[in-house]
């Protein structure tokens, strides 16, 4: 293939979640960078950006977009790139840095396409939003509009636009335009933004629709264990701070606080100061209002969710922080471990409630690495004592999962993610059909997930790896189907 037709094909990989395949994609076209012209170099740069914030790299994010920047002579996608760089910034909590940088783009906004106009007002209005000038990111989202209707093709940007004017609407107290905005955003997302279904949420409450918001709660509390937590800990927060408001609605103050306390963390470590004074006077408020009030039972069914659920969700998060604790590698492992578990579900054929079970299992089948030495969980082949410990944490792991009242299949799961097909693995060498099907499918996971996360190993190394163990180590059907994914047919079929 040329230069331009591997270029497109990392593109492909990009656009169906095949992050690292197309990180190896984009590497190998490095050496050729230099003998491309402007434009395909500022263009290759862009799509190595863009990568890097899907793989929460932000800096490097940040440092490829200038270069981006720098080669291009277009005003048009120098405006885009610097967009781009705008995004990046705002990833890693530099609003100030991302507002100017937008606001500054703004002098060349009728000099380029409808498209990069639209992307231009869209993130303003978003970093607008957060600053809390929601009059002004409500009109910068009209404006984004505006420019979209004239492109072909703009629905993907239409639910961020939709989110970012019923979420400034709901913060201006006007909720029938909140309301109006979100139910669109939700229509065009299948219900599958965590964010949105919060916003939701916490619109039906100040309502006192009681009834829809508890629904909104349920189908939130679903999708949580499946998003990627480091790239959404702003969506994360704001679910904490929405449930921390349900819990107060029947009193339940210990709970609540709790809560308000995670997504103060979340606001905290995003450097979103305004949200983290906002909940702290909220929680000042709320401890005086309810000295004295009576609670409700703690097992009180709210139309299809219990404070039981809330208690979890909770519980279930302080585990999986405690594993992120152990290592910023550690932490990179569980998002990746479960974004290659939703990708490789549906080929399986997962009903909803397998695809469930095996993404709380690859959030938690390491809970038991919290119990060991740090220097023993990253490198666990110093010594044969050493390996005999790590050797341990499945059983630490299922152990710790029963006491936060995770459910059977879900500790199988993580008992077993070690085992091997030939019986070598740990930690009861167990054999073949000894070993329950998921478990084996997030052996197969944990093992490239590791190797391009961890160990720091090619996309095609790992690969490698898994395929040459196929009937020894991993199950010889479930390797295909993940070796599938990657094939030219499944990504012209997908894209």
């Amino acid at each position: 293939m040329d230069w331009d037709e591997r270029l497109d094909r990392a593109r492909a990989l990009i656009f169906n979640g095949l992050y690292h395949a197309a990180f190896d994609e984009l590497r190998d076209l490095e050496d050729q960078a230099d003998e491309q012209d402007d434009e395909k170099r500022a263009a290759f740069y862009d799509e190595q950006g863009k990568l890097s914030v899907y793989l929460t790299d932000y800096k490097r994010a940040v440092a490829l977009f200038l270069m981006a920047i720098s080669c291009t002579r277009n005003k048009d996608t120098w405006v885009k790139y610097n967009v781009h760089l705008a995004v990046a910034y705002r990833r890693l909590s530099e609003f100030d840095t991302s507002y100017r940088y937008l606001n500054l783009l703004l002098e060349f906004e009728n000099e380029v396409s409808a498209e990069t106009r639209g992307l231009l007002y869209l993130n303003l209005s978003a970093v607008q939003g957060i600053h809390g000038f929601y009059d002004q990111s409500i009109i910068s989202a009209y404006k984004s509009l505006e420019s979209f209707s004239l492109v072909i093709n703009s629905g993907s940007y239409l639910v961020d636009l939709y989110n970012n004017l019923g979420l400034a609407h709901l913060e201006n107290g006007t909720f029938e335009q909140a309301e109006d905005y979100l139910n669109r955003a939700l229509a065009l997302s299948d219900d599958q933004h965590l964010d949105i279904i919060s916003e939701m949420g916490r619109l039906n409450l100040l309502r006192g629709r009681i009834l829809e918001g508890m629904q909104n709660a349920e189908a939130a509390l679903r999708l949580v264990w499946s998003r990627i937590i480091n790239y959404d800990k702003e969506e994360i927060a704001r679910l904490c701070q929405w449930l921390a408001q349900i819990s107060m609605q029947f009193h339940e103050v210990d709970l609540a606080i709790r809560l308000n306390e995670k997504a103060q963390l979340f606001f905290g470590q995003l450097g979103m100061w305004r949200q983290w004074q906002d909940i702290d006077a909220v929680v000042s408020e709320w401890t005086e209002r309810t000295k004295g009030c009576m609670k409700t039972p703690p097992e009180t069914n709210l139309s299809g969710i219990s404070f039981h659920e809330i208690r979890f969700f909770l519980i279930t998060l302080d585990a999986i922080n405690s594993q992120e604790l152990i290592d910023k590698k550690i932490s990179a492992l569980l998002d990746v471990r479960v974004h290659y578990v939703k990708l490789l579900a549906d080929p399986l054929g997962l009903s909803n409630t397998e695809k469930e079970n095996l993404i709380l299992a690859a959030r938690l089948a390491d809970y038991g690495l919290t119990a060991l030495e740090h220097e023993l969980v990253l490198c666990p082949d110093r010594s044969v004592q050493a390996y005999e410990q790590y050797k341990r944490h499945p059983w630490l792991s299922a152990s710790m999962a029963q006491a936060i009242q995770l459910e059977a299949p879900v500790i199988e799961i993580i008992t077993d993610h070690h085992e091997h097909l030939d019986g070598t693995g740990f930690p009861q060498g167990k054999q073949a059909n000894e070993i329950c099907f998921l478990a084996k499918v997030l052996r197969i996971i944990d093992a490239y997930t590791y190797g391009v996360a961890i160990d720091h190993k090619t996309h095609a190394e790992c690969l490698h790896e898994i395929m040459s163990q196929c009937g020894t180590w991993y199950d010889e059907t479930i390797a295909r189907e993940f070796s599938g994914l990657f094939t030219i047919n499944a990504l012209a079929t997908n894209s």
